[in-house]
């Protein structure tokens, strides 16, 4: 009877490994998926502000504080 404990405690550890990589693989990809979605986020807020700030020109007209009243809006 003794066996039986043994194998059942191995099949249940077994299954914890093979349970805990699939969580952590899930985990991995939801950070990935996360990270990559916020890098994309703040490139295109970045083209957002770039495109706004320049409107056409070489050159931006910092002057108009762009940055600072979205700031403050956020």
């Amino acid at each position: 009877m003794s066996n039986d404990i043994s194998v059942n405690e191995n099949e249940i550890n077994d299954l914890y490994s093979s349970v805990s990589l699939i969580i952590t693989d899930a985990r991995n990809k939801v950070y990935s998926a996360a990270n990559s979605a916020m890098v994309t986020a703040y490139w295109n807020i970045g083209k957002i502000i770039y495109e706004q700030e320049q409107k056409g020109n070489d050159r931006a007209e910092y002057g108009q504080y762009i940055i600072r009243n979205l700031s403050a809006k956020l």
